[in-house]
């Protein structure tokens, strides 16, 4: 305690760690309203071979340890001499280094950008934004990381609309309007996207393509059923032949397949 009061607005933070559970430590500051951090359920006694209690480390703000030892005052002069050799920084100093290595990290994600190697700059401005959340140039970042992502999605839309397209153009209509759903699903916020959308709802409203669409259908059914009836007729089982034509008519009547199955049911 005596410690926090004396050096903490001297830019000195104590920080206690406890191998007691959260429970002993959260009554303890809160009888006491221990002003600094102590953690709870620590095992760093073992790890770092600490045997007598309390143990002070004394680390510098370069991260080097210049004391370990159990005597207060001790611990004291330790921090005094770190005081006074390496006197810690005001917020401003901190505040302005973190923006200076976030500005780095920046060029070089817009260094690749520039380079058009997209996927790693999207890597790149990720990690600023991550680790420099609380800066300019990491919210920078991180609009810029969203732009990448849109633009690799439109990449890769677009190759999809191609291929999309080339499905329409062969006629192959079923195929192309999956096509197109997938593209809407997945990519519906790029331009490529958004043409999907209009082509499949074009290839939806187009009643010539609805027809062909069900021709193809039919087709892919209806062979094998008119194969079934014409071998019946053959060997002479007309009511078993009837039953196939009438499943075709019935289950596809707008069709060109139906109307074959009227013209050879007058047969029998």
């Amino acid at each position: 305690m005596q410690l926090h009061q004396k050096y903490n607005k001297k830019g000195v933070h104590i920080i206690g760690l406890s191998d007691e559970s959260d429970s002993k430590v959260s009554a303890y500051l809160e009888k006491h309203k221990t002003p600094y951090y102590i953690a709870s359920g620590s095992k760093s006694a073992r790890a770092y071979g600490i045997k007598g209690f309390p143990t002070f480390y004394v680390i510098n703000p370069a991260g080097k340890i210049t004391y370990v030892g159990h005597d207060v005052d001790e611990a004291k002069e330790a921090i005094e001499e770190c005081l006074e050799k390496t006197p810690p920084k005001s917020a401003e100093e901190v505040a302005k280094e973190h923006e200076a290595a976030a500005i780095k990290a920046l060029k070089k994600a817009d260094s690749l950008y520039e380079k058009e190697n997209l996927s790693d700059a999207l890597d790149a401005y990720d990690a600023v934004a991550f680790e420099y959340a609380d800066t300019e140039s990491g919210k920078t970042a991180k609009a810029q990381a969203k732009k990448v992502k849109l633009e690799l999605a439109e990449f890769t839309a677009a190759a999809e609309l191609k291929k999309a397209d080339g499905l329409v153009t062969r006629k192959k209509y079923p195929q192309a309007m999956t096509a197109y759903e997938a593209i809407v699903k997945d990519y519906g916020k790029t331009a490529s996207g958004r043409k999907a959308a209009t082509k499949l709802e074009k290839l939806r409203g187009d009643k010539n393509i609805a027809t062909e669409m069900r021709e193809a259908e039919a087709a892919r059914k209806c062979n094998g059923w008119l194969q079934m009836a014409r071998g019946m007729v053959k060997n002479g089982k007309p009511d078993s032949a009837r039953k196939y034509y009438q499943k075709i008519i019935e289950e596809y009547g707008d069709t060109s397949f139906a109307r074959i199955a009227k013209e050879e049911m007058k047969g029998l």
